[in-house]
């Protein structure tokens, strides 16, 4: 078995400590002898190509990173890891890292395909807006969004508002995306940039929880911060808070329960949570918070907010389309019509292959690619 004695050990090192695992967790996963990874690491002794391949894998790296010299610099995903370990004091998971880069890689994607556009920014929105306070943001989203509370509460469902925002907010320059996250201790995160400030969201969470966790996040991104959404941290935050405001709004609630003899019964309590397109849970934990509600009621009476897996995830497509969102579909299939983009760079936009990146845009659009 020949062994690629060109690899250099710090490079197998740099990738491992990247994703901040353990010489056990990398050997659990790749089947390799944590002695010999760890030689390998030392440089005292050197994988073969089939081994260089399992690790690459896991690394996400390409096998070529392995014999190079080069290390790149410090990257904003390691600014954001950093950042959001601090502010949570946790060590963030593989794969939570890996959700951030995969957030990131949806940022590059956008500057990319927005280089030769003149692209209206959030950044320059709030420059060109006094928001000092939270109301100040509150009012100013209610009107770009066009997005009156009367109109919040006239969507039947939480999964039409959610996407209403989502394609709203694409266009004042907050770009939200999504994916089914196996952590189910996070229910969202976001990157903050100046130009593409990224929202991804677990679509694993009800979308009662994901339209509270949007709101969460763009509170993250005003104040320019990256986040991990973790759903086990339910403390007041202003990010909480704004969130909560914002989508039930304190005055109107105390309107709709000011003739209501018992809040204790969970009939009204999902009355409410369908007023204003929220899990039931938001509405009880919203009015705890505001001294109306018993925080025992409150316990005895959660609900998860995430779906339970299904043995068939739907429609492929369908699922792609709802994951990028039709905003970014639709810039990347115009980018290609007008011929500024070729079919592979619609591959990598999408992370589809050629005859799946066709096969959704007959989905979308209808006809051959």
């Amino acid at each position: 078995m020949q062994k690629m004695v060109s690899v250099k050990s710090d490079a197998l090192r740099y990738a491992r400590e990247y994703y901040n695992v353990s010489l056990e967790e990398v050997c659990s996963k790749t089947n390799i002898k944590v002695d010999d990874l760890e030689r390998y690491e030392k440089g005292d002794d050197f994988p073969s190509y089939a081994r260089l391949e399992r690790l690459a894998s896991y690394y996400n790296r390409p096998v070529f990173f392995f014999f190079s010299n080069y290390r790149p610099e410090t990257s904003k995903v390691q600014v954001a890891f950093r950042s959001i370990q601090n502010s949570n004091h946790v060590t963030l998971p593989k794969q939570t890292r890996e959700l951030i880069e995969k957030a990131d890689l949806y940022r590059l994607n956008l500057l990319e395909l927005y280089k030769d556009d003149d692209k209206s920014t959030f950044s320059d929105l709030l420059k060109e807006n006094s928001c000092s306070k939270q109301e100040d943001l509150m009012a100013l989203l209610r009107d770009k969004l066009e997005l009156s509370l009367e109109k919040q509460v006239s969507f039947p469902n939480a999964n039409k508002l959610l996407e209403y925002a989502r394609e709203k907010l694409y266009d004042i320059g907050i770009y939200v995306f999504k994916d089914s996250f196996r952590d189910n201790s996070i229910s969202g995160l976001c990157i903050y940039d100046d130009s593409f400030p990224i929202v991804l969201l677990n679509n694993k969470a009800t979308f009662n929880r994901q339209l509270f966790t949007l709101f969460h996040e763009i509170y993250h991104i005003y104040t320019k911060e990256a986040d991990v959404d973790f759903v086990a941290r339910n403390e007041e935050s202003a990010c909480n808070t704004f969130a909560s405001e914002f989508l039930i709004p304190e005055k109107d609630l105390l309107n709709e329960i000011e003739m209501v003899d018992e809040l204790e019964n969970k009939s009204v309590i999902d009355d409410l949570a369908k007023r204003y397109n929220v899990s039931a849970d938001a509405i009880m934990y919203r009015l705890v918070k505001m001294g109306k509600l018993d925080g025992g009621f409150y316990n005895q009476n959660r609900i998860s907010d995430f779906r339970q897996s299904k043995s068939s995830s739907g429609n492929f497509y369908n699922t792609k389309i709802s994951y990028l969102g039709n905003s970014y579909l639709n810039k990347i299939f115009s980018s290609y019509y007008a011929g500024n983009i070729s079919k592979a760079q619609v591959g990598i936009y999408t992370s589809l292959r050629s005859a799946n990146v066709s096969k959704l845009a007959s989905k979308m659009f209808g006809g051959a690619f």
